[in-house]
């Protein structure tokens, strides 16, 4: 019989990068756990790296290994406590954000195709793993001058995500 190992790794409610290590029979059996043991917290996991195992083997060793990209992860508690128009994330691609946003769209924002005249983002900082700024906006200006393509895929993605949760209708 197989066993599937998990690990999940996510963001605590004080803002620590944290790694739970979960089994059991299924992908989702691990999901059910991670969610119970975490559900008051809050916490959901920025990446999952799932790997089964055979229990009958003499080793412990992976086999087969699958891995999801989950969803952006967006803190966005002290924007819904109205407390700042600061949010910070991670992409699925290791890039962390920081960005003010706000519920409508300003001529001071960034670009996107949805507002070419200006977004709600005023503001938008892209990391790497490093921590080294590889996208900076800052009210209709771009302060980096060498942009790779994947930083700028990313801060596009980070834009579209932030313009769909934010904007008010």
């Amino acid at each position: 019989m197989a066993t599937v190992k998990a690990k999940f790794y996510y963001i605590d409610p004080y803002g620590r990068h944290r790694l739970q290590r979960l089994s059991g029979p299924s992908m989702e059996a691990c999901d059910a756990k991670f969610a119970l043991l975490h559900c008051k917290d809050g916490a959901r996991p920025y990446r999952c790296k799932y790997s089964v195992a055979d229990d009958d083997a003499d080793q412990d060793a992976d086999y087969h290994s699958n891995e999801r990209t989950p969803v952006m992860y967006i803190n966005r508690q002290g924007f819904d406590d109205k407390h700042t128009n600061w949010v910070d994330g991670l992409t699925p691609d290791d890039y962390s954000f920081s960005a003010k946003v706000y519920t409508e769209p300003s001529p001071y924002g960034m670009p996107t195709p949805e507002h070419p005249k200006g977004g709600n983002i005023s503001i938008l900082i892209l990391r790497d793993l490093t921590g080294t700024v590889v996208f900076h906006y800052d009210r209709g200006r771009y302060l980096v001058d060498m942009v790779s393509d994947m930083a700028l895929d990313a801060a596009i993605d980070v834009a579209a995500i932030l313009e769909s949760e934010f904007i008010e209708a």
